[in-house]
């Protein structure tokens, strides 16, 4: 699908951007689009369906998802030192929330929706990454370019060397829970 079609204009982040039209993006505006001016949806000549959807969901977490947590278990790469800030527990954390929400409900919703809904089916040992990443999520810094995104990382990796042992610990007490919670999403949809 997504080869044979063109790019679109895309908004995301507060940037424009020719994009290819995935899936998840064809099956949120199908369902869940509203028009504000021009043709009605079912006019636009759109086309996906949830099994398109799931396997589309499914195929992003078998290379996307599994080569970002294969990497944040080498703790000295750059994935790895993602996976010790804020932004990698969030980025992790609710992106994979999301993945298990699509697969399971077969349906689309917001990141924080996704979070939330995996407090409520999820085992209790998970809850406390899932709030992290929750609050992580609602004071989260937004980064509109690589530089900053990087320069951030940069500096939480750097606090790691100048804070006490307590914070030391806490952040790789949270970076194991997340890898955790990853590997219990990816093995209950057997994502290998």
């Amino acid at each position: 699908m997504l080869g044979k079609s063109k790019p679109v204009l895309t908004y995301q982040a507060k940037k424009h951007f020719m994009s290819y039209n995935s899936p998840a993006a064809l099956f949120t505006l199908m369902k869940y689009g509203i028009v504000i001016y021009g043709r009605e949806i079912s006019e636009l000549n759109l086309h996906t369906s949830e099994v398109e959807l799931i396997r589309y969901v499914s195929e992003n977490a078998k290379t996307f998802w599994a080569n970002n947590i294969s990497g944040s278990e080498k703790l000295f790469s750059k994935k790895g030192v993602l996976s010790l800030t804020g932004l990698g527990i969030e980025m992790y954390v609710c992106g994979l929330s999301r993945v298990y929400y699509t697969l399971h409900e077969k349906d689309v919703t917001s990141k924080s929706n996704a979070v939330k809904y995996a407090m409520n089916v999820v085992p209790k040992q998970f809850h406390f990454i899932l709030q992290e990443a929750l609050l992580l999520r609602a004071n989260k810094r937004f980064f509109y370019s690589k530089f900053n995104k990087y320069i951030f990382i940069l500096q939480e990796a750097l606090s790691l060397l100048t804070n006490n042992k307590n914070r030391y610990h806490q952040r790789f007490k949270k970076r194991k829970e997340m890898l955790d919670y990853a590997k219990y999403v990816m093995n209950l949809f057997k994502l290998k």
